[in-house]
């Protein structure tokens, strides 16, 4: 398919505002304007002129903005609600908020008051009635500091003594440490929730409990995030298998590489090839490929012989490979690399949009974002423009996307949003954009 320009599209592909079709009047997005920052909400008005040195994302309400190295705090209204008069202000999570002040940490309430004193060299927000806080030096060498980080309770007691290097937030009542950091090794990481290496770490991992008992012992030289059933990768001295929560081993460390679980298997390397296993740790899909995806949509990409194609979970090659490179499905396409160019086919292998661009994103609720000379636009599922290629464009990972219905785009160093029919909601003239609220989930 060649790609068609929507008509009513090049009629507004010059910069304009679309009308406002939302009675959410609340900030919606940070806007930095000639060094000052303000908000504006989804119709393109101000609810807060740019006048701020700085400006948080909203977070129980509240937002906070810096004067003169001042921070406080303003409501959804934009009226200050805490004057600035913080060295540093973090965002407010169950009721409390970090703040910096005579260079230490404490917490305050929403009504200003100043509930932990501070007494902190960090501290972050509270998750599941407890927070972070760091005691030490801040030097880096790399991921490397002198802090040492233990967790403090809303009363601002010191339930769990700072000893860790690293430490995440309570979830589930269980939260990821990692105690010594000094015998750094690159081999040693966090692996996410894609099964990818993200966080090189040194020594061994463990998970505590809000007492700062060990549930999972520290000997683990990577943990993966726990699934919904609560189920996560671990390695150790180059294997890996799958813990529960209680850190009881529930597939055996026996793989050269696993990831997560999704829809029901989790793609495992067995000497050099890529395989399946299930839940119960049997191999559904016997080790036969180069490399492997997940699975997404019922089929799963796979490598043979440096070329692309997919397999159901009954381990049949249902797409031969064919493809230079090759993405999971989503929305029903999956975008695919034939001579250096992208394009999408449909579950049937079908080429449906032909490849013809210089680089490319998965579809994501019908839109995806593609590239053409160094500029980028995005096309709906039938392969028809929403905007043709005009905005800037960097690299894959700096290509925009939409969140909540609304895409971040730069067009000549300046930067606007745009809504899925293309139109503007911020006309390209801000120094910088971020989102104002969190993603709605």
């Amino acid at each position: 398919m060649k790609i068609q320009y929507l008509s009513f599209v090049l009629l507004i592909s010059m910069v304009i505002t679309s009308g406002c079709r939302n009675a959410d009047n609340s900030p919606y997005f940070a806007v930095e304007l000639d060094g000052k920052w303000g908000y504006v909400n989804i119709c393109g008005e101000y609810i807060v002129e740019p006048q701020y040195d700085r400006a948080g994302q909203y977070s129980e309400g509240f937002a906070s903005i810096s004067v003169n190295d001042e921070y406080g705090y303003i409501d959804e209204a934009g009226n200050i609600v805490i004057n600035p008069q913080f060295e540093y202000a973090d965002s407010f999570k169950e009721g409390l908020a970090a703040i910096k002040l005579n260079d230490s940490y404490g917490f305050i309430n929403k009504d200003g008051q100043i509930v932990i004193e501070p007494q902190f060299d960090e501290a972050l927000y509270f998750e599941e009635g407890l927070a972070r806080i760091g005691i030490g030096e801040k030097v880096y060498d790399y991921l490397y500091s002198d802090f040492k980080y233990g967790y403090v309770d809303k009363k601002g007691n010191v339930v769990i003594e700072p000893q860790y290097d690293i430490t995440w937030g309570f979830k589930d009542g269980i939260a990821f440490v990692q105690p010594d950091m000094s015998s750094f090794d690159k081999d040693c990481g966090y692996v996410d929730d894609n099964g990818d290496f993200q966080i090189p770490l040194g020594g061994k991992c463990g998970y505590i409990d809000i007492s700062g008992k060990y549930v999972i012992d520290l000997k683990y030289h990577k943990i993966g995030l726990f699934d919904d059933d609560g189920i996560a990768t671990v390695e150790m001295k180059g294997k890996y298998g799958y813990i529960d929560k209680k850190g009881k081993v529930v597939i055996e460390l026996q793989f050269e590489d696993a990831d997560p679980f999704k829809e029901g298997l989790a793609r495992i390397k067995l000497g050099k090839k890529y395989g399946y296993i299930d839940k119960t740790g049997r191999i559904v899909i016997n080790p036969q490929f180069d490399d492997a995806k997940s699975f997404n949509e019922e089929l799963a990409c796979i490598k043979i012989d440096d070329k692309y194609g997919y397999i159901n979970k009954a381990g049949e090659i249902i797409i031969s490979p064919q493809f230079d490179d090759a993405e999971s499905f989503n929305d029903g396409f999956a975008h695919i690399v034939l001579n250096g160019k992208s394009g999408y086919i449909n579950i049937k292998g079908k080429i449906v949009i032909n490849p013809q661009f210089d680089d490319a994103t998965s579809f994501k609720d019908g839109v995806a974002c593609v590239a053409v000379s160094k500029m980028c636009g995005f096309i709906n599922t039938k392969g028809d423009y929403i905007t043709p290629p005009q905005f800037d464009y960097d690299y894959h990972w700096s290509m925009p996307k939409f969140q909540d219905g609304f895409s971040i785009v730069g067009l000549g160093g300046k930067y606007g949003v745009i809504d899925k029919t293309g139109h503007y909601i911020l006309n390209p003239i801000y120094d910088e954009i971020k989102f104002a609220k969190p993603k709605q989930k």
